[in-house]
């Protein structure tokens, strides 16, 4: 899976999004190895491509992701998706759609 991540404001947790299912690997590892802190804009980025799943069956959820549609992990992970969606149109809805277009080109 990928990170957990806490949006907060003023020390108030706003979401928890214990995993973000999409994280791009070369955000979190350095040449050595070693795990780095990714920077906003990668997990908002993250968030959004996970959020996606909203719009979409599970069939067509695993074409476009690459998963099995004969996988319990698969559906798990869509389901997680369907979840970090739910979150995300609650905290951004307002601005969403500014938020995938600034994010499209990440």
């Amino acid at each position: 899976m990928g990170l957990p991540i806490y949006i907060r404001r003023e020390k108030r947790e706003l979401l928890r999004f214990p995993h973000l299912a999409a994280t791009r690997k070369t955000d979190l590892i350095n040449r050595n190895s070693k795990p780095v802190k990714p920077n906003a804009a990668s997990v908002l980025c993250s968030l959004i491509v996970d959020s996606s799943a909203s719009s979409m069956i599970f069939d067509e959820w695993c074409s476009d992701f690459g998963y099995d549609t004969d996988s319990r992990k698969a559906l798990e992970t869509y389901m997680l998706c369907q979840q970090i969606a739910n979150k995300v149109q609650r905290l951004f809805g307002h601005v969403l759609k500014e938020l995938r277009e600034i994010l499209s080109e990440y």
